[in-house]
């Protein structure tokens, strides 16, 4: 990739080439947290150099050094380095920054002269993106050209053109050229977008987190204030001095794939289209436009090339889209409740309140000690066994022919399979093949989800059945499905009628009572009823339906 390019990493940057991969190892010369074999993408500018090495080692995130010599003020970041953050080379000049609004007059009030803040000024106006940009990459290119001409025709001043030419470079150290296109690469495995367990430095970030803005944000369980989103967020762009045009200069000229992948990154529900007056006008698209495509790059731009929740380094193919307000709950795919995390905490996170997710992540984290270090890093090697060892399974019970699977023994198939992948996933991979499962105890994006209490014993008499008992039995199961997008999905129907299908299905299926009644207190139904209320509210008009309702629905059957 890099031999299509004059490839010169952007200093402020940091990004190593690529061939060359953080070590795994602890960096012990300036305390910088271990990266997990991910390349570092942040650019702040850090200068552990001006603390001293007793003080790195043992200060927390949060606190502050005066270097006496240079008179700055300097914080240790959730990434474990220093930033400088103010100056405090006389009274005069501090009460000159409170006139200006770049102290917090707080700190004077208390005392603390020495205490310089600067604060960014709230995001009152979102940028604004095009909903069509034109295609400005050479056909099969696999890289964003360096064009030095074309640059100065489109941006004047030398300050914007080195920014633009450091831009493209860090884009360009992490596209890759894949079978279906140029891609922006996601790290596999350890740290990537699809690992769903905290890394320590993730883990301890998130525990130690305490910033006003973040605390303020966290303040209530959701939904969150848009003030306080605003401010997050504002505290988030560390690169006031990227452009909305930079960002669609440098999309304009990505390879068409890598486009698609911006457009499509964090696979909302309803798209951010840009078309429309209003944030909620501009969110309700069935598909994404370029003007999505350009915020996320944007966005990667102004926050630094770092996780907005942790500050560590994230590559872009590594990050999705984080809807501050989560969309099941009336959150907007929209710029203004949008910042790039790590994947793998997104889906950690779900549609839950943040405050859980920093709470699991506290409980990862521990007292910070060795043994609880050593303790996450066992269960995340337990998980990445069992993923392989799950994904070696399913390979094989793919590989199965149809008629050779469907001859096999119910039971003995489920022995078989189920050791191979540990649990019932075997059943559920073989379920999969006839489209009899949709794994799921809740809702997932609006899909069609079908507990294992009820595909099971459909499945078992699928097994054992003729061709004439098989017909009818995907007939019953199609009924569930649709009686479940008719509830559930397009407001059309009630949850007894989705019961009742369900009800004679497992009656076709021969299902035991004792079957029967655990089908219909499984907790996926309690998830239903407890996780999706406001939702059915909001979007349906529905009453409320609780728990204790789809019981009853059941007994009175």
């Amino acid at each position: 990739m890099k031999d299509d390019i004059n490839y010169e990493a952007p200093s402020d940057w940091g990004v190593s080439s690529k061939e060359t991969w953080v070590s795994f190892e602890e960096l012990k010369d300036n305390g910088a947290p271990v990266l997990e074999g991910r390349d570092v993408v942040g650019f702040i500018e850090f200068n552990d150099e001006l603390v001293p090495e007793a003080i790195r080692k043992t200060a927390q995130v949060g606190t502050q050094y005066q270097n006496q010599k240079t008179k700055n003020i300097l914080t240790k970041q959730a990434s474990g380095r220093w930033k400088i953050t103010g100056n405090t080379d006389t009274k005069e000049r501090m009460a000159k920054a409170v006139d200006s609004g770049k102290v917090n007059p707080r700190a004077l009030d208390k005392g603390q002269e020495k205490e310089e803040v600067k604060t960014r000024p709230q995001i009152k106006e979102e940028p604004t993106y095009n909903v069509e940009v034109k295609n400005n990459a050479k056909r099969g290119t696999t890289s964003v050209i360096l064009d030095e001409e074309d640059i100065k025709q489109n941006f004047p001043s030398e300050e914007e053109q080195k920014i633009v030419k450091s831009l493209i470079n860090v884009v360009n150290s992490q596209l890759v050229t894949t079978p279906k296109g140029a891609l922006f690469e996601a790290t596999p495995g350890k740290g990537g977008k699809k690992d769903r367990t905290f890394l320590w430095e993730e883990a301890e970030a998130l525990s130690k987190r305490s910033d006003k803005a973040w605390a303020d944000l966290v303040s209530s369980e959701g939904p969150y204030d848009q003030e306080k989103v605003n401010n997050f967020r504002a505290g988030v762009f560390t690169k006031d001095n990227v452009s909305s045009k930079m960002a669609e200069y440098i999309y304009s000229r990505l390879p068409a794939t890598a486009r698609v992948q911006l457009k499509k990154n964090g696979t909302p529900k309803s798209n951010f289209t840009g078309i429309g007056n209003t944030p909620e006008e501009q969110s309700q698209g069935e598909k994404p436009t370029d003007a999505r495509g350009v915020a996320i790059l944007h966005t990667y731009f102004r926050q630094g090339g770092r996780d907005a929740y942790t500050g560590l380094p994230v590559r872009l193919g590594d990050t999705e889209a984080e809807h501050i307000n989560v969309q099941s709950k009336g959150g907007l795919d929209h710029p203004s409740n949008l910042v790039l995390i790590r994947g793998g905490i997104n889906q950690l996170r779900g549609s839950d309140p943040l405050q859980n997710l920093i709470r699991n992540a506290k409980a990862a984290y521990g007292d910070g000690g060795d043994e609880q270090k050593e303790g996450l890093e066992k269960t995340r090697e337990s998980r990445a066994k069992g993923s392989v060892k799950r994904g070696d399974a399913k390979g094989t019970i793919n590989s199965v022919p149809m008629d050779e699977l469907l001859s096999m023994d119910w039971d003995e198939m489920r022995q078989q399979f189920d050791s191979m992948t540990g649990g019932n996933k075997g059943t559920q991979y073989a379920l999969r093949r006839i489209n009899f499962y949709n794994l799921g105890n809740r809702l997932r994006g609006g899909k069609v989800v079908t507990p294992s209490t009820v595909s099971f014993p459909l499945g078992r008499a699928y097994w054992q059945g003729n061709e004439e008992e098989r017909q009818e039995l995907r007939n019953s199961y199609d009924g569930i499905r649709e009686n479940f997008r008719n509830w559930l999905n397009d407001g059309k129907g009630t949850p007894k009628d989705y019961i009742l299908a369900i009800h004679s299905a497992l009656q076709k299926a021969g299902a035991s009572d004792e079957e029967t009644r655990g089908a219909f207190l499984d907790r996926f139904f309690i998830s239903v009823a407890n996780t999706h209320n406001d939702w059915l509210v909001k979007e349906h008009g529905y009453p409320p339906t609780t728990a204790e309702e789809l019981k009853s629905y059941y007994e009175t059957l």
